[in-house]
């Protein structure tokens, strides 16, 4: 009976310390620590455990057995520890970022244009993390998704990249526009503005007008500069927006002193589609000199009374930081929404100034 008694037995692990990144995933105990060319002398077994007699299990078998048992079929310690010296002697890192070696064109790779210390393969013309920049890392990238370009030579991923940084400069070059082009583009648009005309007309009608005095009165290279003009409709929508929040900019900017005393001019209107829209005019001294400039322009939402158009104007005075209490005068129509002595704007205003303001009423 006890012969055939099935027992166990518990062991040691021991640690050591590793010289690659394989081997830190790997188990070993203290024999094999000593012995590591016994991880792959053989394929390895499931017969880990056997039943033994009275006397116990064997310890050094159980040790050596289950670290075959453990460890990646396969794994080669040397090609680790070649694979970690010829990353130690290419790579070339400053902290924790690693830096491209001309040597990585062999594997496909070349500097990134945006940022040089990511690899950019040349074949799939996909930019890797800084963490791939290793001999061993790219060579899998190109063994596992451009493996029929592997044997190709090096003069093969020259021509590949000579070719590359010629289109990369002349797409470069068609896309930069000079200076002048631009200022050109942003006069246009505000003209376009201030005439309220519809932004398709740049591009359908003065940049063919241009074209035609360039090409009559001036040379052909002229006539190729104004070509290069960017007058598209969105274009222009985005110059007027640009321009729109750069006057935004300046008004906050004149009203960092909080004692910066102002004027209002406003006035109710209906557009074409029957809404009521409110515009605005502000007045105020900057270095010296009267500035009139635009404030806002916007819908009524709701009704037209003097309490929905004070809500709208002191929801602007409040984006732009101005202060009640430094308005001295509201110019505006004799509308009783405007002059309302009880509801109308003019009344709100003194409630929220605290001052007896002065007001201006033009019919």
């Amino acid at each position: 009976m006890e012969d055939k008694i099935i027992t166990g037995d518990e062991t040691w692990v021991y640690g050591y310390d590793p010289e690659t990144k394989r081997q830190s995933a790997e188990w070993r105990g203290q024999e094999l620590a000593k012995y590591p060319f016994l991880i792959n002398q053989e394929k390895l077994t499931t017969d880990a455990f056997r039943a033994v007699g009275p006397r116990g299990l064997n310890d050094q078998f159980l040790v050596v057995e289950m670290e075959r048992f453990l460890i990646r079929e396969g794994a080669s310690d040397k090609q680790n520890q070649y694979e970690n010296k010829e990353d130690k002697k290419i790579v070339k890192s400053t902290g924790n970022k690693r830096k491209f070696v001309e040597d990585y064109l062999k594997y496909g790779f070349i500097p990134s244009v945006n940022d040089p210390s990511l690899p950019f393969c040349l074949i799939c013309q996909k930019t890797l993390s800084n963490e791939t920049m290793v001999p061993s890392k790219l060579l899998r990238h190109i063994e596992t998704n451009h493996r029929e370009q592997m044997n190709n030579p090096i003069s093969y991923f020259e021509n590949i990249r000579s070719s590359f940084q010629k289109q990369s400069k002349k797409f470069k070059k068609f896309m930069t526009t000079s200076d002048e082009a631009q200022t050109a583009s942003y006069m246009i648009a505000q003209l376009i503005a201030r005439k309220k005309k519809a932004h398709a007309e740049a591009e359908e009608i003065i940049l063919p007008a241009l074209k035609i005095v360039a090409g009559c009165m001036l040379t052909n290279d002229a006539m190729e500069k104004v070509t290069k003009i960017p007058l598209s409709s969105k274009t222009i929508a985005r110059r007027i927006e640009d321009m729109s929040e750069d006057i935004e900019l300046q008004i906050k900017q004149s009203f960092n002193d909080s004692s910066t005393k102002w004027a209002i001019q406003l006035d109710e209107t209906t557009d074409i589609s029957n809404k009521a829209q409110l515009l605005a005019f502000l007045r105020f001294v900057d270095t010296g000199k009267f500035v009139n400039n635009y404030f806002f322009c916007k819908e009524l939402k709701q009704r037209t009374t003097g309490a929905d158009i004070f809500e709208l104007v002191d929801e602007n005075v409040m984006k732009y930081n101005l202060r009640w209490e430094n308005c001295v005068s509201v110019c505006t129509d004799e509308a009783p929404a405007m002059k309302g002595s009880r509801k109308g704007l003019i009344a709100h205003v003194i409630k929220k100034s605290k001052y007896q303001i002065g007001s201006l009423y033009d019919s």
